[in-house]
């Protein structure tokens, strides 16, 4: 492994100036949320990332927090003109799915904003909204395989989504493998190279989660290949510290 990760983690950011919460925001919809046939924007949220929900509520000023019957998950739904306003000059131009993209130009344009928002569904990774939409649809993990010799460590980095379009583009852009689930007619992009999971660490590294759980997660995966480069998992002393961050990271699932 060519590159190394400081052992100085940075500090982390959040998001209080309007153009990182902008894309970040747009991040989260893009990943886990929709615009609704009158209009409402309604993000759906991990009972365990609630803080999360009343951050951006707390930035927007204006929605609701409600419990979603018989599931571990809380939708935060905004329903006035004011804030559905708001958050539409917010992710004008930064969502980035197609479905999302088509909610916005027929639900929100003409009757809240005055412009259509761009068609185009590159993503920018010069901003954090890949930051928000792995925290609404990805999802991190350390495996430790039992091979004839030694143990191996997997980290894996991987995102679902119902279409292709974003994945592709974060397969090409961090490395790893776009995969077809026939049954669950759903795709997925998978992370496990350690070249390829140092490159999305980097990113995350610049552009901080803000959801506490998936701060931590990146916290122990960094850890954890920081003990992989300088090959102390390869001692009882490393793995017994990786497989230390693998129980507490399956304990925030």
């Amino acid at each position: 492994m060519v590159n190394y990760l400081s052992q100085h983690r940075p500090n982390k950011q959040i998001y209080l100036d309007e153009l990182s919460f902008s894309h970040y925001l747009s991040g989260i919809i893009d990943g886990d949320g929709h615009i609704n046939k009158i209009g409402y924007i309604v993000i759906c949220f991990n009972e365990k990332d609630l803080a999360t929900a009343y951050f951006i509520k707390k930035r927007i000023g204006y929605g609701q927090v409600r419990k979603i019957k018989d599931k571990k998950a809380f939708n935060f739904i905004v329903t006035k003109s004011k804030g559905i306003s708001y958050i539409s000059s917010l992710i004008k131009d930064k969502i980035k799915h197609p479905n999302r993209i088509n909610q916005f130009n027929t639900r929100l344009y003409p009757k809240y904003i005055n412009q259509s928002t761009s068609r185009n569904s590159s993503i920018d990774w010069s901003s954090p909204w890949f930051t928000g939409f792995v925290e609404s649809d990805g999802y991190f993990r350390i495996f430790i395989l039992q091979r004839k010799k030694k143990k191996e460590i997997r980290i894996l980095c991987q995102i679902d989504q119902k279409i292709d379009v974003l994945l592709k583009q974060i397969v090409n852009h961090f490395g790893g493998y776009l995969g077809y689930r026939k049954k669950q007619d759903t795709y997925y992009s998978s992370s496990t190279s350690y070249k390829a999971i140092f490159k999305i660490i980097k990113f995350f590294d610049f552009y901080s989660f803000q959801s506490q759980r998936y701060y931590l997660r990146y916290f122990f995966i960094r850890r954890s290949l920081i003990l992989i480069q300088k090959k102390y998992h390869l001692e009882n002393e490393g793995l017994l510290k990786i497989l230390n961050y693998k129980t507490k990271m399956e304990s925030m699932t």
